[in-house]
């Protein structure tokens, strides 16, 4: 009777210490769930953080970049703007250098005019000292201007025709002469004082050296061409 009692009184307390042990088992794996937890939150924060400041670093590594790149553009802008103000200033200083010629030939030849004109008045003057400055004076000034121009024209046909007489044997020296001919200026055959023998025979003068120049000219045309030809058949052999 008495072990069965202590028999009795011994299965609560038995019982009483598995629950006490199995209650202290689950706090420690509770412990172990919220130790893991806190660490597999504090590494993912951890993480997101690293994450966030590469994020940042990137994104200011590009605005860095963005920036520079607007600080190029800016510069090659200013270059760009720089270089046509000097390409606008070096264009309006060849315009108004090249005015001031055009003006300073217009007034040589308003100036050569007006001697013209004055040599011809005084000429009129001279051989009709009581009508010069009526119609007929005039219309002799305006008849020796029209006899002039043609006596210029058939100068000028008459020494073409003897360049092509001189280099009639060679084409390339006959059409270089005739170029060189056309372009001349006609004013190798003007002459100021054109109504004295002295100043006409002067101007055929002046035409024998003109010719003799001209020839010379030629020659050194024709033997620059073909140098040239000679060059180009050379560079196309090899």
């Amino acid at each position: 009777m008495t072990s069965s009692q202590s028999a009795d009184e011994e299965r609560p307390a038995v019982a009483q210490a598995h629950m006490i042990q199995q209650m202290s088992r689950e706090a420690q794996e509770m412990k172990r769930r919220r130790r893991r937890r806190f660490q597999s939150q504090l590494m993912s924060n951890v993480e997101q953080e690293a994450d966030n400041s590469k994020r940042k670093s990137e994104e200011s590594d590009v605005v860095l970049k963005n920036q520079q790149m607007v600080r190029v553009q800016q510069m090659a802008t200013v270059e760009w703007i720089q270089q046509k103000r000097k390409d606008k200033d070096s264009a309006d200083d060849i315009f108004s250098r090249c005015f001031r010629a055009k003006i300073q030939k217009s007034w040589e030849v308003q100036l050569q005019a007006y001697r013209y004109h004055q040599l011809d008045n005084q000429t009129q003057a001279t051989a009709h000292p009581v009508v010069s400055y009526n119609e007929p004076a005039v219309a002799l000034c305006i008849q020796s201007q029209r006899s002039r121009r043609n006596d210029r024209i058939q100068q000028k046909r008459k020494a073409v025709r003897s360049v092509a007489r001189i280099w009639k044997d060679d084409n390339l020296a006959l059409t270089s002469a005739e170029q060189i001919w056309i372009h001349c200026p006609t004013t190798i055959f003007q002459t100021e004082l054109i109504y004295s023998r002295s100043a006409i025979e002067e101007a055929a003068g002046e035409r024998v050296g003109v010719a003799v120049r001209l020839s010379q000219k030629i020659c050194c045309t024709v033997h620059q061409q073909r140098e040239n030809e000679k060059k180009d058949e050379a560079i196309d052999r090899h």
